[in-house]
């Protein structure tokens, strides 16, 4: 959470989730490569959600 919160300048509290995935939503204010946000996003995740099946 510390590297979101200096990357959008937001205190993580004051960042919005899904409910639905209990994910954080982040990505929209911070300029950040697609591979480094998805290695946060991972970081961050709420293992307590049911995660959806990606197909890539």
């Amino acid at each position: 959470m510390t590297a979101i919160q200096a990357l959008t300048g937001l205190d993580p509290q004051d960042l919005p989730k899904d409910s639905r995935l209990g994910e954080v939503i982040w990505r929209e204010k911070a300029q950040v490569s697609n591979g480094l946000a998805q290695i946060l996003s991972l970081m961050i995740r709420d293992d307590s959600f049911p995660q959806e099946v990606q197909k890539n």
